[in-house]
């Protein structure tokens, strides 16, 4: 038996994080939470979505990004279940000296839906699409 605390056994995290312009998510959404997010000193209300990944079919956590709540306005519109693509399109540079240039991320849709990926979500997470609301879907 190997020891817990080597290299193999590093936990990976499954969040998004758009870094360069072109960076994308493409996946089912499947849950939102709204989070406390204190990093900055003055606590301020955060979406948190998770978004069944294409690639690997695993979670992927985004995090919300602008006016309180944080969130992104086009996701918060859509149905779980809704296939969806998240992009860093473009940085619109700050005319304010000391802020930070603006990162454009945008939400993509066709509307087309993937009922049985939402459910297998909700069925690992506990939670039986028959009796659920969307509000009660547990988070990791």
């Amino acid at each position: 038996m190997s020891d817990l605390f080597s290299p193999e056994n590093v936990s990976t995290s499954n969040y998004m994080k758009f870094e360069k312009v072109g960076d994308a998510l493409s996946g089912v959404y499947v849950a939102r939470r709204e989070i406390v997010n204190e990093m900055s000193g003055t606590p301020k209300r955060q979406y948190v979505y998770t978004i069944v990944n294409d690639t690997d079919g695993q979670p992927i956590d985004v995090y919300g990004k602008g006016k309180e709540p944080q969130g992104f306005p086009g996701l918060n519109a859509l149905p779980f279940g809704t296939y969806v693509g998240i992009r860093f399109d473009e940085i619109i540079p700050t005319k304010k000296k000391g802020f930070n240039d603006t990162k454009v991320i945008n939400v993509y849709s066709k509307g087309e839906t993937k009922p049985e990926i939402l459910k297998a979500y909700q069925e690992s997470m506990g939670v039986f699409p028959s009796t659920a609301k969307a509000d009660e879907v547990p988070f990791n």
